[in-house]
Order: structure tokens, then sequence, then C-alpha cells
């Protein structure tokens, strides 16, 4: 890689990880304005940011391991909403295969 191929490689992660987390932190932002409204927003950018802080100090392991069980229960209300939806995504995947 070169003399400056691993500086390279480490500022282009650290500005991927950077725009991730403003990313991650715009969508869960719009979605508690959406269903607590504005004042839940506040709370929610606090936890954002105070879970950042706590992954900062807390073993990685601890940090993953909490990250995939979060993924899991934000996953089982997606997978109840698919499935009560499902003939209605059906219909529209129809309609959209017609046109």
């Amino acid at each position: 890689m070169g003399q400056y191929g691993g500086k390279l490689v480490a500022i282009a992660l650290l500005l991927f990880a950077f725009s991730t987390s403003i990313t991650w932190c715009y969508y869960g932002d719009r979605s508690t304005a959406y269903i607590f409204g504005e004042k839940g927003v506040v709370w929610y950018r606090n936890f954002y940011v105070l879970c950042f802080v706590l992954a900062a100090v807390i073993d990685t392991t601890v940090v993953w391991n909490i990250a995939y069980v979060v993924v899991a229960l934000v996953s089982i209300p997606n997978l109840i909403a698919m499935f009560v939806l499902r003939k209605e995504m059906k219909s529209l995947s129809d309609n959209f295969e017609i046109k």
C-alpha cells in the first residue's frame, strides 16, 4: 500500500463511519418524530449520544452483542407487519408487474 496507503484507508474509514453514524441518527430522528412527535426527538438524540459514549468505554464484544440483540428486536415488529400486510404487498407487487 505504500507509504500513505494505511493513512488513506484510515481516513476513508473514519469518514465512512462518521457519515454512517450521522445518517442513522437522522433516520432514527425522523422515525422518532413520526411515532412520538417532535418532543420525543430530544430524548432520542440524547440516547443516541449516550450510546456513543458507552460504546467508547465498554468492551467491543459487549457492544457488538448489544447491537445484535437490538437488530433482532427491531426485526420482530417488521416481520409481524410483513405477515399482517402480506396480501396488500402481493397485490401491489402484482399491479407493479402488470405496469
